[in-house]
């Protein structure tokens, strides 16, 4: 049985599958979506774990909830969205507890951006938002490469 590693990703692949290449492959998911289907409820159970009782227990709906707290360039905002995620990654089961643990990580590191610059220097641009030289040497820098 899975650990319930997968990120957001993993789970869209696996639920949506091939159902966006075809009318008949979306209408065949959505079939198998709405109804009983143990080899379906198996596969799920064997490539996610816990994970969906997890979302059953509502566990991971409120890491989505938190995630516009999370790129929002207010401190305030930020530091209330590292509490909730490490709140969330407290309060994780044993086997999820990596994939929340990444969540808060991500949380502290977008309020670290806004901490140390008021808004995030990536947005700049699309924004027609000059750049300080602090942001500009930022985003040539590796600590910016996860955007």
């Amino acid at each position: 049985m899975a650990t319930g590693g997968a990120d957001p990703s993993d789970v869209i692949d696996f639920w949506f599958a091939d159902a966006l290449s075809s009318a008949e492959r979306a209408e065949a998911r959505v079939k198998l979506w709405f109804s009983k289907n143990g080899d379906f409820d198996r596969a799920i159970e064997h490539r996610f774990g816990s994970l969906p009782e997890s979302a059953a227990r509502g566990e991971l709906h409120a890491s989505f909830l938190y995630l516009p707290l999370e790129h929002a360039e207010d401190i305030d905002l930020q530091e209330q969205s590292v509490r909730l995620f490490e709140r969330l990654h407290a309060r994780a089961p044993i086997e999820l507890r990596s994939m929340f643990e990444s969540f808060a990580f991500y949380a502290r590191w977008h309020r670290d951006v806004i901490h140390r610059f008021g808004r995030f220097p990536h947005r700049n641009e699309v924004l027609h938002r000059p750049s300080t030289p602090a942001e500009t040497t930022y985003l040539e820098s590796a600590a910016a490469k996860f955007w």
